[in-house]
């Protein structure tokens, strides 16, 4: 193994160009593959590993706030959400990413708890490791960190904004240290650094890392294309020009404005020697034009809208079927604690943290025009599994507590879960097993919330015979 290649994520053994990513990532994968083998085994066991702890550590933060029930449903949800186990069993690093992002939100609960510095800047130094696996995307978070921080009880407003300020500091250190030391080494020291646009990491970083995952129209071009000099030609990265591509040139045409996606396999065929494609990619969906961002810009093939990941595309069927259940339970959440004198710190905490970051990741995935894959819903999964968790324990409290008109939350949760399961079901429907299951599913949730509405009604009628 090259330590200059491993150093530089390098892909080609010439250390020519370096992939479009941060390295931590694809060090794991690296070591891995060095102690394992380069087979599947090797490169897929960080990212099942990885997926496990992170279903673990969900599991023990939100236990930590609202208990076993509630830690164990958020588990489950977390586990069983297609795209995350998607992502658990491929090649994509995202897995990693949010590994390191709940690690980080476990240490940010504890630092709003005992106030202490040090553990917040722990916290922060995690994002600043997922920085360095996913770049841009690991920053998503940095808002329902810092509001949970900012509207814990333990110390002043200054001291927290103070602690905020220095987290920051070492953040933007952790962060950038890679991209520093790669950007002082010579060009002509080092791989051309993939998918940039003048050859340093800070552009990729701002740039196809950037303004690209918010649009293309702003970015640099159509992403993914080589590495290019003058007049759109290979340049290496000693500044020489590659005088043996123009036969290339005129062979593959990557025009920016153009889809090149007609030129991908047909049905569920790959290319000989790729293997199969992701478990969360669906090739015939893809050839139908429901792209799902596969073709790195999914904003051009579907509309940017609230509904989009209710939509048929490819996307509906990866995480949308647990919102109905994780924006009525965070509702009940707000409920159940606001009927108490003092709403609990922990509890405070936690729900800010779990919906701030899945609001902001949202309205992303709805309405970003830039680069976009399928697997980076990965993301959604947590706040949404802690939510549902959540919310159905306080909802169930509700109902069984006959709490007025909040008694209906559960069964209308319930109700408009199942019936947006059936929904996304209609739009591509066949008899998989899988999705047999689904419809057992979606018809048992119906039929419980209507058995609950039952309850209530019977409950209701009894109130009134007895005040007769």
């Amino acid at each position: 193994m090259s330590l200059k290649n491993f150093f530089f994520v390098s892909f080609d053994p010439s250390g020519f160009v370096s992939i479009d990513k941060p390295p931590l990532g694809f060090w794991i994968q690296a070591v891995s593959a060095k102690i394992f083998g380069v087979n599947s085994w090797g490169l897929l066991l960080p990212q099942a590993v990885a997926g496990v702890i992170s279903v673990g550590i969900l599991y023990m933060i939100v236990k930590r706030a609202f208990g076993k029930n509630a830690g164990l449903i958020s588990a489950l949800c977390m586990a069983v959400t297609p795209i995350f186990v998607a992502a658990s069993k491929n090649n994509t690093i995202d897995n990693l990413l949010v590994l390191a992002l709940l690690l980080a939100c476990l240490l940010l609960s504890k630092a709003a708890e005992n106030g202490k510095t040090k553990t917040l800047i722990f916290s922060l130094v995690l994002v600043g490791i997922g920085f360095n696996i996913k770049m841009l995307q690991a920053y998503m978070i940095l808002p329902a960190m810092y509001l949970a921080y900012l509207v814990s009880k333990n110390l002043t407003m200054k001291r927290k904004i103070i602690n905020l300020a220095c987290g920051t500091l070492v953040l933007a250190v952790v962060s950038l240290s890679w991209a520093f030391v790669v950007d002082m080494v010579p060009p002509s020291n080092r791989p051309f650094v993939g998918s940039s646009t003048n050859n340093t990491v800070m552009e990729l970083i701002f740039g196809h890392n950037g303004i690209e995952r918010f649009t293309t129209s702003l970015g640099g071009g159509k992403p993914g294309l080589a590495p290019s000099g003058k007049n759109g030609k290979m340049e290496r990265p000693d500044g020489n020009m590659n005088q043996n591509n123009s036969s290339t040139d005129n062979k593959i045409q990557n025009d920016p404005g153009k889809d090149n996606y007609q030129n991908q396999p047909q049905g569920n065929n790959m290319p000989q020697g790729m293997g199969n494609p992701p478990d969360g990619m669906d090739m015939k969906n893809m050839k139908n034009g429901n792209h799902g961002g596969v073709n790195s810009n999914f904003g051009g093939s579907e509309e940017a809208s609230i509904l989009r990941l209710f939509s048929s595309n490819g996307l509906f069927d990866q995480i949308s079927y647990l919102i109905p259940l994780a924006l009525i339970g965070f509702i009940a959440s707000i409920l159940c604690e606001k009927s108490k004198k003092t709403m609990d710190n922990k509890k405070r905490v936690s729900l800010t943290l779990w919906f701030m970051w899945f609001l902001p990741v949202f309205i992303f995935f709805s309405y970003t025009t830039g680069t976009f894959h399928p697997y980076y819903l990965t993301m959604l999964a947590a706040p949404i599994s802690a939510l549902t968790g959540i919310g159905l324990v306080s909802m169930w409290r509700l109902y069984k507590e006959n709490k007025d008109w909040m008694k209906w939350l559960l069964p209308a949760a319930l109700g408009a879960d199942g019936a947006l399961e059936i929904l996304l079901l209609s739009y591509n429907f066949d008899m998989t097993v899988a999705k047999i299951l689904i419809v057992i599913i979606a018809v048992i949730t119906l039929l419980s919330a209507a058995v609950l509405c039952i309850f209530n009604v019977k409950n209701d009628v009894s109130v009134i015979i007895k005040k007769n």
